[in-house]
C-alpha cells in the first residue's frame, strides 16, 4: 500500500516483536521504537483547519502524530524490502536525514501518524491521510505494517482508523486509495471496508521512474463503512 515529523539514538537492543506464535523475534534500533507524539487533534492542515475528533484508537492500536522523534522506526520500516516493494513514493532504503522529513507534515498538509500497540505502546506501522487541495471533499489514505505484524488485522484496522479520521476530521465525502496489482493482500484489505474499484489496471510512475500498474479505489461516504468494519472502540 502506498503511503501517503530531538533525534533518536541508533544503538541497538533486543527488541521483542509479538507475532502469530508469539515466538518472533527481531533487532530493532533503539530509536525505532520512536516516541510517537500524542499531539492535539487539531491542527491546520493545507492550510485549513483540522476538525477535533478524539484520539483514534480500536481495540488494538492507537493513532499518534509523528515527530522527529519517529525517524528511527520509519527508517528501520522503509529498510525491508518486503515494504517498499508494495510502494510507488518509496523504493528502498532512506537515511536517517529523509525518515526526519518524512515524519514533518508533507506537501500540501499530509497528516501522518504512527500506528502504536494499546498494549506496550511499541510502534508496528505508519499511516497517513491528505485532503486534496483542489477537491477538499476527497481525501486518500495510505499505509505500512512491519512485515511480522502481517495477516493478523492490522492492516485492516489500521486503514478503517483512517478512513475514520478522514471522514471526522478532514471532512472528506470521498475516500480514496491505490494499490499496486501485485499487492493483493491491500486490495482485500479495502473490500473488507466498503470501497470500490475507482479504475483498474492504472498506470503510475514510482520513485524509481518505473511504470507500474495499480488499481485506483473509492469510498463514498460514511454510509459505506459498515458497523461491522468500523475499529471497534475501548470501552
Amino acid at each position: 500500500m502506498l503511503c501517503l515529523p530531538p533525534t533518536s539514538s541508533c544503538s541497538r537492543l533486543q527488541y521483542d516483536i509479538a507475532c502469530a506464535t508469539q515466538a518472533h523475534r527481531s533487532n530493532i534500533p533503539r530509536g525505532a521504537r520512536g516516541s510517537v507524539s500524542r499531539g492535539r487533534r487539531t491542527s491546520a492542515f493545507g492550510g485549513r483547519r483540522v476538525r477535533p475528533t478524539e484520539p483514534l484508537r480500536s481495540a488494538r492500536l492507537e493513532l499518534r502524530r509523528l515527530d522527529g522523534g519517529d525517524a528511527a522506526f520509519v527508517q528501520f520500516l522503509y529498510a525491508d524490502a518486503r515494504v517498499t516493494r508494495t510502494l510507488l513514493r518509496i523504493q528502498g532504503p532512506i537515511s536517517i536525514e529523509e525518515a526526519r522529513e518524512f515524519c514533518r507534515t508533507g506537501p500540501g498538509g499530509d497528516c501522518r501518524f504512527g500506528a502504536v500497540l494499546r498494549t506496550g505502546g511499541d510502534p508496528i506501522a505508519l499511516g497517513g491521510a491528505r485532503r486534496h487541495t483542489e477537491s477538499p471533499g476527497i481525501a486518500t489514505i495510505g499505509y505500512s505494517v512491519l512485515p511480522a505484524f502481517w495477516g493478523r488485522g492490522f492492516g485492516t484496522e489500521l486503514a478503517a482508523l483512517l478512513v475514520e479520521f478522514a471522514i471526522d476530521a478532514l471532512g472528506a465525502l470521498e475516500v480514496r486509495a491505490t494499490t499496486l496489482r501485485d499487492n493483493p493482500a491491500s486490495a482485500r484489505i479495502l473490500e473488507k471496508l466498503g470501497f470500490a474499484v475507482l479504475e483498474i489496471d492504472a498506470r503510475e510512475v514510482d520513485s524509481r521512474g518505473a511504470e507500474r500498474r495499480v488499481t485506483r479505489w473509492v469510498l463514498h461516504g460514511r454510509s459505506r463503512l459498515s458497523g461491522g468494519d468500523r475499529p471497534a472502540r475501548p470501552t
